[in-house]
Protein backbone atom coordinates (compact mmCIF):
# COMPACT_ATOMS: atom_id res chain seq x y z
CA UNK A 1 0.00 0.00 0.00
CA UNK A 2 1.12 3.25 -0.65
CA UNK A 3 -0.49 6.97 -0.17
CA UNK A 4 1.35 10.47 -0.89
CA UNK A 5 0.68 13.22 -2.62
CA UNK A 6 2.85 15.75 -5.12
CA UNK A 7 2.70 18.71 -6.65
CA UNK A 8 3.86 19.64 -10.41
CA UNK A 9 3.93 22.81 -12.02
CA UNK A 10 0.68 24.02 -9.20
CA UNK A 11 -1.48 20.61 -9.65
CA UNK A 12 -1.75 18.58 -6.80
CA UNK A 13 -2.33 15.04 -7.43
CA UNK A 14 -3.30 12.01 -5.00
CA UNK A 15 -1.48 9.37 -5.21
CA UNK A 16 -2.01 5.86 -3.95
CA UNK A 17 -2.89 2.36 -4.18
CA UNK A 18 -2.54 -1.33 -2.99
CA UNK A 19 -2.29 -5.27 -4.37
CA UNK A 20 -1.25 -8.45 -3.54
CA UNK A 21 1.98 -9.16 -4.25
CA UNK A 22 4.49 -12.21 -4.35
CA UNK A 23 8.73 -11.55 -3.47
CA UNK A 24 11.11 -14.23 -4.37
CA UNK A 25 14.43 -12.79 -3.78
CA UNK A 26 14.87 -9.67 -5.05
CA UNK A 27 12.05 -10.37 -7.29
CA UNK A 28 8.83 -7.98 -6.85
CA UNK A 29 5.12 -8.75 -8.50
CA UNK A 30 2.03 -7.50 -7.35
CA UNK A 31 -1.57 -7.44 -8.84
CA UNK A 32 -2.93 -4.00 -8.32
CA UNK A 33 -6.19 -4.07 -6.66
CA UNK A 34 -6.99 -0.45 -6.18
CA UNK A 35 -4.96 2.49 -7.92
CA UNK A 36 -5.59 6.16 -8.18
CA UNK A 37 -5.03 5.90 -12.13
CA UNK A 38 -7.91 3.20 -13.04
CA UNK A 39 -6.38 1.65 -15.94
CA UNK A 40 -3.55 0.42 -13.55
CA UNK A 41 -5.81 -1.95 -12.00
CA UNK A 42 -5.81 -5.56 -12.63
CA UNK A 43 -2.20 -5.00 -13.80
CA UNK A 44 0.83 -6.70 -13.08
CA UNK A 45 3.70 -4.99 -12.08
CA UNK A 46 7.14 -6.24 -11.74
CA UNK A 47 10.58 -4.75 -10.48
CA UNK A 48 13.33 -5.49 -8.28
CA UNK A 49 13.52 -5.00 -4.36
CA UNK A 50 17.15 -4.71 -2.21
CA UNK A 51 17.68 -4.37 1.17
CA UNK A 52 21.11 -2.43 1.86
CA UNK A 53 21.64 -1.65 5.51
CA UNK A 54 18.66 1.06 6.25
CA UNK A 55 18.03 1.73 2.47
CA UNK A 56 15.23 0.20 -0.01
CA UNK A 57 16.20 0.40 -3.07
CA UNK A 58 13.52 -0.22 -5.49
CA UNK A 59 13.69 -1.15 -9.51
CA UNK A 60 10.67 -0.03 -10.98
CA UNK A 61 8.13 -1.59 -13.55
CA UNK A 62 8.81 -2.55 -16.15
CA UNK A 63 10.69 -5.48 -15.82
CA UNK A 64 11.19 -8.74 -17.85
CA UNK A 65 9.51 -12.15 -16.62
CA UNK A 66 12.95 -13.14 -14.50
CA UNK A 67 12.38 -9.55 -12.33
CA UNK A 68 15.08 -7.82 -14.51
CA UNK A 69 14.76 -4.02 -15.29
CA UNK A 70 14.20 -3.21 -18.67
CA UNK A 71 16.93 -0.40 -17.86
CA UNK A 72 16.08 2.29 -20.96
CA UNK A 73 12.95 2.81 -18.95
CA UNK A 74 13.12 2.28 -15.45
CA UNK A 75 13.30 4.10 -12.77
CA UNK A 76 14.84 4.15 -9.38
CA UNK A 77 13.39 5.14 -6.06
CA UNK A 78 15.32 4.77 -2.80
CA UNK A 79 14.15 4.98 0.79
CA UNK A 80 15.81 5.29 3.88
CA UNK A 81 14.71 4.56 7.14
CA UNK A 82 14.62 7.66 9.60
CA UNK A 83 15.72 6.85 12.89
Amino acid sequence: MFVGRWVQDSVTTDNYGFGAYTLNGKAYEETVIQHFRKEYQGQKIRMTLELVNDTIIQVYHPCDSAGRPVTEISSVEKYVRIR
